[in-house]
């Protein structure tokens, strides 16, 4: 309060208060965007005591460089925006979009007068920015005439920045694969951050003909594994990786086998071609300490069978593979 004196009395002003802070609301818009997108935003600054402000306001946002667009640059867009509200919404997109890519931005801060209590404007969000949640501050000041400060006020909020998924890729374990053993993989998608992200994947894979194996759907990041039997078609497999538009395609390849396995039953001997190539070598069959030497030749999943002469008893049966 103010207090005055004369003579022998006083009097007193009804009490007040002196106050520097400046009350700040902003408006982001919109609250969810996706990198590199626009961001608009607005506000109004009062004193305390209800005057609006001339002065100035600081927008940044924590953990983000954001493009700041110069004035000159927004007054075109601004403009530009006015212009093609007569035409149609697709067209004025088009035409927003060549003006920002030919724009002049600074990175950092957004920065704007403050005209009798409002503020506007826009600033974008880089495209490489990480999905997730960011505090902004909007920071608003007066100068006297010298530039020294007098007035200032501050308010926060959240950003809110959704993950896009950039790109698919397939990881597995080797490049050449023995049949019998296991192909390993795992797709994953990567946002615009370049860290993996989540989703469904879709997987197909396709033999050396083209045709397909089969198709899956599985979850990005989780490891899946597939035994490649030994008959599996020797030759170069792809395994394509889809997500939405995006796709990747790689081939891996599955080697050549000459595999037999032998049944020996009430005195007949089957050996049966279980490789994924035809059979043709010679063997030696041993029974009780006599051996012979035979040339096997089998078709893929071909068989054949021989009956083993020998005198009552038991004996031990082997083969042996030679390497033509």
């Amino acid at each position: 309060y103010i207090r005055t004196l004369y003579g022998n009395g006083e009097a007193r002003s009804r009490p007040f208060q002196i106050s520097r802070n400046l009350n700040v609301e902003v408006l982001i818009d919109p609250p969810v965007i996706k990198p590199g997108e626009r961001v608009n935003v607005s506000g109004t600054v009062v004193k305390d005591n209800r005057e609006m402000l001339d002065g100035y306001v600081e927008v940044s946002v924590e953990g983000i460089l954001i493009n700041v667009p110069t004035l000159e640059t927004e007054t075109e867009i601004l403009s530009n925006e006015t212009e093609n509200e007569s035409i149609s919404n697709e067209s004025a997109d088009e035409a927003e979009e060549v003006v920002e890519s030919t724009t002049n931005f600074s990175s950092g801060v957004f920065s704007r007068e403050v005209h009798e209590g409002s503020f506007s404007g826009y600033f974008m969000i880089p495209g490489d920015t990480p999905p997730g949640t960011f505090k902004f501050k909007a920071r608003a000041f007066e100068l006297d005439a010298d530039g020294n400060l007098l007035n200032s006020g501050e308010s926060f909020g959240t950003i809110r920045i959704e993950q896009v998924i950039k790109d698919v890729d397939i990881a597995y374990n080797a490049n050449s694969f023995v049949p019998g053993t296991e192909f390993v993989y795992k797709p994953i998608v990567y946002d615009q951050a370049g860290n993996e992200g989540q989703g469904d994947v879709g997987i197909e894979i396709r033999e050396p003909d083209k045709s397909l194996y089969f198709g899956k759907l599985v979850k990005a990041g989780e490891t899946q594994a597939i035994m490649l039997d030994s008959n599996f078609t020797p030759g170069y497999w792809e395994i394509t990786a889809k997500f939405e538009s995006l796709e990747k395609k790689k081939m891996f390849y599955v080697e050549e086998l000459q595999k037999i396995l032998y049944e020996l039953k009430d005195g007949i001997l089957t050996i049966s071609n279980v490789g994924n190539v035809p059979y043709d070598k010679q063997v030696e069959i041993s029974i009780g300490g006599k051996s012979e030497i035979r040339r096997i030749d089998l078709g893929i999943d071909g068989n054949t069978q021989f009956k083993l002469g020998a005198p009552d008893g038991e004996y031990e049966v082997s083969i042996k593979e030679g390497n033509i």
